[in-house]
């Protein structure tokens, strides 16, 4: 599984290998306890959400929704982009 982090990460990409389906929630979770990622740690702690409001993540071209990732399961042909916020106006 690949997953894009946004700017401003040590790590842009990151590579995993999953093997068989495991949820997004457990991705989220090996990211953040295990290869320690500051920025998965933040959002999972802060359910998807930081002061600038919430995360966006985009899985094999698809919108979807932080509270939605323990039901949604992922494989190593996966790709997960994750956006900051957008604010301005």
């Amino acid at each position: 599984m690949v997953i894009h982090l946004p700017p401003g990460n040590e790590k842009r990409k990151i590579i995993i290998s999953i093997g068989n389906k495991i949820s997004l929630l457990q991705v989220f979770t090996y990211l953040s306890n295990v290869q320690e990622v500051e920025i998965v740690k933040e959002i999972v702690e802060n359910s998807g959400r930081c002061i600038e409001g919430n995360y966006y993540f985009i899985l094999n071209g698809s919108a979807i929704d932080f509270k939605t990732v323990k039901t949604i399961f992922v494989k190593d042909d996966d790709e997960l982009y994750i956006f900051s916020p957008f604010v301005g106006g």
